[in-house]
């Protein structure tokens, strides 16, 4: 799960938080190669969850919100511009991934053997907005993440990010945004579409499966 806040003195749907530097070095690693990936979004001033999905058999991002403004404005939409600037983070994150096969390595290293085995680890940015980056050893999950990026010619894929308009919302008086997330999940997981009654009736659902721990 990703927290988004909103920067002192930054504007709406800016993305900063304390997972945005660990982010880069290590969650979005595992994003890619898989057909789906669930990303639940916490908007931190609204205390509100949507989720941003990856579909990588399409080649796209969908955004669903279980409270989508009405009537649907985008620019009054301050949940979809967090989740473009997530969009965006990720994006940077794959044209990385895309420059480990151009930079250039010390004469003494075999550079295709090198590429395979080491990535580009940037560094949280400095004062001054600078990053510093250094080669470090992939592990052999971000191996295989790096080659499907690469031999998928991911980079040039446009994945674009459309708001699901047709997902089902819940009450504008409750506080079921985390359940309708989950259902809107379990859904997509079964290969089934998110429905208005399988939202509806989530939280009932958990409190029975929670009451099974027991």
């Amino acid at each position: 799960m990703l927290e988004l806040h909103k920067q002192s003195g930054g504007k709406t749907g800016d993305f900063k938080s304390g997972y945005e530097q660990s982010m880069e070095q290590n969650p979005l690693w595992t994003l890619f190669g898989k057909q789906m990936v669930f990303i639940p979004l916490h908007h931190g001033s609204s205390l509100h969850y949507t989720l941003l999905l990856i579909d990588n058999i399409n080649k796209c991002f969908y955004h669903m919100n279980s409270l989508l403004p009405k009537p649907y404005k985008e620019k009054d939409n301050y949940h979809f511009k967090n989740a473009k600037a997530v969009v965006k983070h990720i994006k940077e994150f794959i044209k990385r991934i895309h420059y480990t096969t151009v930079f250039t390595l010390s004469q003494d290293l075999d550079q295709n053997e090198y590429r395979e085995d080491y990535a580009i680890d940037y560094s949280p940015e400095d004062s001054q907005g600078r990053k510093k980056s250094n080669i470090v050893k992939m592990t052999d999950d971000e191996k295989v993440t790096r080659r499907w990026i690469i031999d998928n010619n991911i980079h040039n894929k446009p994945y674009k990010l459309t708001e699901h308009r047709t997902c089902p919302q819940q009450n504008v008086s409750s506080s079921d945004c985390g359940p309708f997330v989950l259902h809107y999940m379990e859904a997509m997981c079964a290969g089934l579409d998110p429905n208005q009654e399988g939202g509806n009736q989530m939280r009932k659902k958990m409190l029975e499966e929670f009451a099974k721990l027991n």
